[in-house]
């Protein structure tokens, strides 16, 4: 995970303005081949 090496607090703050930009960039570390849920909701996890 070298994303973060090198950025300084400037360049983090501009990648993560808000709670919603951490959370897209987590779920896409973590569930980068998608998301299988067991039931069926129309519904995104993350807009």
């Amino acid at each position: 995970m070298n994303f973060f090496k090198g950025q300084n607090l400037f360049e983090f703050t501009e990648r993560f303005k808000i709670d919603l930009d951490c959370m897209r960039y987590l779920s896409e570390i973590k569930w980068k081949d998608g998301f299988n849920r067991a039931c069926d909701l129309d519904v995104p996890l993350v807009p």
